[in-house]
């Protein structure tokens, strides 16, 4: 009985260690540029610019640098809460102070109509939403100051104003679609007005003063809140309201985006989302923040700003990430046949499986040297761990290849080269070079051992790795002089496509493409690699996936698909090991395991937003047309863009 107690708490306190698989979110914070932790409304203008009130400021984002509006560049205030954009693209900020100002690309100056603003919305008024039409500006409140009561308002060009002061709450279908709340009078309902006809009542309890909800439309569908509930209105069927959930906080903003996922942002409770049609699917994408807005961006990255931490963002959601405790790290990644392990440190391999929604986290060994030693189908020693009943080839970072050659398993530690029997599993042979550093090995037409070291590309007969224990390394002699410096460098790793095809990855000089009857391939940063320093290569059958202490490169017939850093997907740049299961690139980082949804990602297109041309040296606006001087001959014309998903200049 105790022995079932202790391996029990043992299977428990590791599970406890572990964390679920959560949604890839990059964090900007003070450190990234940010004026403030707190950030109010998001907007991405025509440009493809991401705009954003904070209390020190307006700050316009451009994908590399945050840069910050003030008092000083015309505002009224530092603290901007709300934010609009007109068809000539000048941007609409409203502040702490009641006051709108306007931007237009060059300055900020007042709103014409501010003080009819300030006298229609109230101190205490929570402003929903406002939005700037050719005719003029609409706005929407929660409201319940007794004083000067709005719920929904129009302003027109000459400064008229028309309000909409019955307690209730009012939706319009006009523009983005609007709410506006007052709730003067406390009652357990409050009617519901649809473009100014009673359409029904919602429950009011618990709505006091500024009071938060929050809309989106959709062709006649529409979604609203009001405090912690969130509705759905058919506008086919506008007088049949429907509840689809409570939450135990405020809903501060809802979006959606073009797969019909409705967006979510809470008080306390953070980011969520859900399908439209399946209010089953609703998850928590980004928990334990305020997220007073959420904005889905021209390429669908999502955006969620916080009350307290900054600025969230998260450039494709079929992306997700397991970061385990400060004590744990994931080491290896491998791939059996019963399923995917992880081995946690140096003692622990951990198993991976999917489920209906995601990915468990299960209990599978604990490598010790008393539980394997005496069975004939596992083995542990030298770093090394193997059991054959499972598929299971597991080893620490300090053993650099591991192969299985005719009827043996051959393993690489930095200059020491194991051979094993496999049946049954045991040591056979040993041969050590004391002055190599192997980094990798390969074998090539089952005679040759390829060996990348320190110093370049070497190699062995196959047979001797049998009965000799004095091999010396040989150095490959070079037809072309081309790639001697490439051959000559640190070799970090080498892949053998059938004898047909080899990689070759330097630490010094990129990668090295074979083709048996084809030109040879060089391709190096300048071409799009991640880095010419490649730590490791791993080749899936599909694609193959480059390695660096700056992220990964991901390949499809030797042409790049994508490049991925701390910035657009990955948790660190120290990536550790990599595989490719379940149709997902794994990568297992020093910080934890980045999952990144493989088929997605090659049939997405990049998105680019074009901000600036220039014409012969000259820099414009794109909308601008550019007139030929008369000595010009020839156009020179090139662009400025922005892309929030790809990581790299453009």
């Amino acid at each position: 009985m105790l022995v079932f107690l202790l391996l029990f708490l043992s299977i428990r306190i590791l599970a406890a260690e572990l964390d679920h698989f959560k949604y890839f979110f990059k964090n900007y914070r003070f450190n990234d540029g940010l004026p403030s932790m707190q950030v109010y409304q998001l907007l991405q203008d025509q440009q493809g610019y991401i705009w954003f009130g904070t209390d020190r400021g307006l700050v316009r984002y451009d994908g590399y640098e945050f840069e910050v509006f003030t008092v000083k560049d015309g505002l009224s205030t530092n603290v901007v809460f709300k934010l609009d954009e007109d068809e000539a693209g000048l941007i609409y900020c409203y502040g702490i102070d009641r006051k709108i100002h306007v931007f237009d690309g060059d300055r900020f100056y007042p709103y014409e109509h501010n003080r009819m603003l300030e006298k229609h919305i109230g101190i205490h008024a929570n402003l929903l939403q406002f939005e700037i039409r050719r005719d003029g500006l609409q706005f929407g409140v929660g409201d319940s100051d007794i004083y000067s009561p709005a719920a929904l308002g129009a302003l027109d060009i000459k400064g008229n104003i028309q309000l909409e002061k019955e307690t209730g709450v009012h939706l319009s279908t006009s523009g983005k679609g609007f709410i506006g709340i007052n709730n003067r009078v406390a009652h357990s309902k409050m009617n519901v007005y649809l473009d100014h006809e009673l359409i029904g009542e919602v429950d009011a309890l618990g709505i006091y003063n500024g009071v938060f909800g929050a809309i989106v439309k959709r062709g006649n569908q529409l979604w609203f809140s009001v405090r912690r509930k969130l509705y759905y209105l058919d506008l086919e069927h506008a007088h049949q309201i429907e509840l689809l959930y409570e939450f135990e906080e405020e809903i501060l903003d809802l979006q959606l985006d073009d797969s019909d996922n409705l967006y979510l942002g809470l008080r306390f409770l953070g980011l969520w989302r859900m399908d439209v049609g399946n209010i089953a699917s609703l998850e928590c994408m980004l928990p334990d923040y305020s997220v007073p807005s959420v904005l889905i961006d021209k390429e669908q990255g999502i955006w969620a700003s916080t009350l307290f931490n900054g600025l969230f963002y998260n450039n494709d959601a079929s992306t997700k990430y397991l970061r385990l405790s400060k004590s744990q790290s994931i080491r290896r990644l491998i791939k059996s046949e019963d399923g995917l392990y992880a081995l946690v440190n140096k003692r622990r391999l951990i198993t991976i499986m999917p489920d209906e929604k995601d990915y468990q986290i299960g209990y599978e060994y604990s490598l010790s040297e008393s539980l394997y030693s005496h069975k004939k189908d596992q083995y542990k020693g030298e770093g090394l761990f193997v059991d054959k009943r499972r598929g299971v080839f597991s080893f620490e970072l300090s053993v650099k290849s591991f192969l299985p050659v005719r009827d043996k398993y051959v393993s690489v530690l930095r200059n020491v080269i194991n051979v094993y029997r496999q049946e049954p599993i045991a040591s056979f042979n040993q041969l050590t070079f004391e002055n190599e550093y192997i980094n990798c090995a390969s074998v090539y037409k089952d005679s040759l051992m390829f060996l990348g070291t320190n110093d370049g590309l070497k190699y062995m007969q196959l047979s001797d790795l049998w009965h000799r224990s004095d091999v010396e390394l040989q150095s490959l002699t070079y037809s072309s002089e081309h790639y001697e410096d490439f051959f000559q460098s640190k070799m970090h790793s080498i892949i053998n496509q059938g004898d047909s095809i080899l990689y070759f990855g330097s630490g010094e000089y990129g990668l090295l493409i074979q083709h048996v009857g084809k030109p040879d391939q060089w391709i190096k940063k300048e071409d799009g690699l991640i880095s010419d320093a490649i730590e490791q290569l791993y080749w899936d059958g599909a694609y193959l996936c480059v390695l660096s202490n700056e992220g990964i490169s991901i390949l499809k017939e030797e042409s790049i698909v994508r490049n991925y850093t701390w910035k657009n997907g990955l948790l660190s740049n120290h990536v550790l090991d990599i595989v490719v299961y379940n149709d997902k690139i794994w990568v297992a980082t020093d910080l934890g395991v980045s999952v990144i949804d493989l088929f997605q990602e090659e049939s997405a297109p990049i998105p680019i937003s074009l901000t600036e041309m220039i014409v012969n040296e000259q820099t414009q606006p794109i909308s601008s047309y550019y007139r030929l001087h008369h000595s010009e001959n020839f156009v020179d014309v090139s662009f400025k863009g922005l892309s929030f998903r790809q990581e790299g200049t453009i």
